[in-house]
């Protein structure tokens, strides 16, 4: 239970979290854009404001998007090379648009899911997922924002969203189109595949002079490197070790209960279902069925309603808009509430069962808490740990000083390289793939630390960077007999793009390929293939795109497909009614793939037409700042 209280947790590890967002806006300049206090509108749409901690608030989200997708370190001149600071602006003028339009629209949402939506968001929650109010400060002071501004902020999201799933809810391709689409796809083909392959051609009176392996050496020998390793020092601080020094008397037991007694009670909740249709007429022929069979979920089935999607789950009073609540909280179990009309049709809430309201004694939850409370001591001593390792490298930049007097494990793990990453036993208990373990060392700098690492037992980590090997060009006498291979592929390469060339120059579709006396000739005549992966698995997509794009009974141009392997090919039949019923392409999910298609460039108009009603200005002052 006590994960639930946020006013216990005012321990180090939530400073620590704090110092850790601090550092990510200093990394990135944020500091040195948002220097005033103040927050000056930056650009408006009609009479809507954008503030300066609504841009910053995306600008952030944004980065730590591309760092975690992005395999090389975000550099702060990749930024602004990139122009980021341009994309967020138009983002947030598109989301300004929509939140307008749904405004105009009269979409609302209750003030009790918005808080809802702001309790749930993981950005404030804590290590144990439990929204944390000494993270939620943090946030609103350190982005400049009041708890209106961010109530504002997720009111405006949740609507925009409400309004585009509306319409990512609607069809608009007639079947007629999509089997247009079909019949293109579901096209078959057979084809003469004909390969020119010289790369096993031996090659016994080619010699190549000394000053040709050279200039080819000084142009490969940066593909060639001895790879960059880096020398490191995990600092490591023991949880179980904290553990077995805590204890919780009695007293303390009692007294965390009877201050948090509410935690130990539970409202009472309605198990809710909710089925709703477009027209008055469809739900009422739905009622008349339920008061006929009085079985909710048959009727359910009998409208084509799956259970689950119509399962709003355990609901409280305060959970959902006044009228809904009012309505479910009259019912008695079984009942359904009277049919209420909304922006997208009509519903009716069905209760299937009450949960009534619950209190914990002290007995029945004495050793949850005690569990409790050992955890968040121990979580509060080793973050305490932690924080001073930390604070004391930030300030010194000396990792020997930030270790004295610590209780700290050291462990030095040298010539890490990207190949034996995966290695090393110490790194690998700390939990993390290969992925992460490289970002993790390859995007530090010397005598930097990473970010903390928690591994299962809860254990606390930083990894130390003492040195970077840089990598290293071979020399030639290293790599002299790679270098030759190339120049022997070159070769190779070069001998079967003249015979194809000769080749297609003379083609007959009458002649035999044996005619030719070229082994180095191959043709094969394929069965039927599609341009996907259906039929002809095993052909190479880059020779299927090139039957399906070669008119029929067409020679196609030349294709390398590999160092020494050209392919030239003569489409020679098609149909379109060969595919077996199961390997068909099914015209829902064409539909589908096309509506998201439109979905998309329907929003993009959406935001066309309400930029014609509402001009749009952006401070360019701001924007240069950058």
């Amino acid at each position: 239970m006590l994960k639930n209280i946020t006013v216990f947790i005012k321990n180090l590890g939530s400073k620590f979290l704090i110092i850790i967002i601090a550092l990510s806006f200093a990394l990135w300049g944020i500091g040195d854009i948002f220097v005033s206090n103040n927050n000056p509108t930056i650009a408006k749409v009609g009479k809507s404001e954008i503030k300066l901690n609504e841009f910053q608030l995306d600008y952030q989200l944004l980065i730590d998007r591309l760092r975690q997708t992005n395999q090389q370190p975000v550099t702060e001149e990749l930024l602004k090379a990139l122009g980021i600071q341009n994309n967020v602006i138009d983002n947030l003028i598109s989301k300004k648009y929509i939140n307008i339009l749904s405004k105009n629209l009269n979409i609302n949402v209750g003030d009790k899911y918005v808080k809802k939506a702001i309790v749930n968001n993981p950005i404030f929650n804590d290590q144990l997922g439990v929204f944390n109010k000494d993270y939620f400060n943090y946030f609103l002071t350190r982005n400049n924002l009041k708890e209106k501004d961010i109530y504002n902020i997720s009111k405006d999201t949740i609507s925009n969203d409400l309004l585009l799933q509306s319409i990512g809810h609607s069809e608009f391709v007639p079947n007629i189109i999509a089997n247009n689409f079909i019949k293109k796809r579901d096209l078959v083909r057979k084809a003469k595949i004909f390969t020119v392959d010289t790369s096993a051609k031996l090659i016994s009176d080619k010699n190549f002079g000394d000053n040709l392996i050279n200039e080819k050496y000084q142009k490969e020998k940066s593909n060639f490197l001895t790879p960059e390793t880096r020398d490191i020092s995990i600092v490591s601080f023991n949880y179980k070790k904290q553990l077995s020094s805590i204890d919780v008397s009695e007293q303390e037991l009692e007294n965390f209960y009877n201050q948090n007694f509410n935690l130990y009670k539970s409202d009472e909740t309605r198990n809710i279902f909710v089925a709703q249709f477009e027209s008055e007429k469809e739900i009422n022929e739905f009622i008349a069925f339920f008061q006929k069979n009085k079985n909710f979920f048959d009727t359910l089935s009998k409208f084509n309603i799956k259970k689950e999607d119509s399962d709003l789950g355990n609901v409280g009073i305060d959970d959902i808009d006044v009228e809904s609540s009012n309505a479910i909280f009259n019912l008695s179990e079984k009942e359904i509430t009277k049919i209420l009309k909304t922006s997208f049709g009509y519903k009716v809430f069905y209760l299937n069962k009450i949960n009534p309201k619950k209190i914990e004694s002290f007995t029945q939850a004495k050793e949850q808490i005690r569990k409790d409370i050992l955890k968040e001591k121990a979580n509060e001593e080793i973050y305490n740990l932690a924080n001073i390792f930390y604070e004391k490298f930030i300030q010194t930049k000396s990792f020997s000083s930030s270790i004295e007097n610590l209780d700290v494990q050291i462990k030095k793990v040298n010539n890490i390289s990207l190949i034996n990453l995966g290695n090393n036993e110490f790194l690998n208990s700390l939990g993390l793939n290969d992925n992460q373990k490289s970002k993790l060392i390859f995007d530090l700098a010397a005598n930097d630390i990473s970010e903390i690492i928690e591994d299962e037992s809860n254990n606390l980590h930083y990894v130390y960077l003492n040195n970077i090997n840089p990598a290293k060009e071979k020399s030639l006498s290293e790599i002299k007999d790679k270098i030759l291979n190339l120049l022997y592929d070159e070769e190779r390469n070069a001998s079967a793009k003249k015979i194809a060339v000769e080749f297609k120059k003379n083609f007959n579709p009458d002649q035999s390929i044996d005619s030719l006396n070229n082994n180095f000739v191959k043709e094969v005549s394929t069965n039927w293939i599609t341009w996907d992966s259906r039929l002809g698995k095993n052909i190479d997509v880059n020779i299927k795109n090139l039957i399906f794009r070669t008119k029929l009974n067409n020679i196609s141009e030349i294709l390398n497909l590999q160092k020494g392997v050209y392919i030239i090919v003569l489409p020679t039949e098609q149909s379109n009614t060969v595919l077996e019923e199961e390997e068909k392409s099914k015209i829902e999910n064409i539909i589908i793939e096309l509506n998201n298609s439109i979905e998309t460039d329907l929003n993009s108009a959406i935001i066309q037409d309400m930029s014609k009603l509402y001009k749009s200005n952006v401070n360019q002052k701001f924007l240069n700042s950058f």
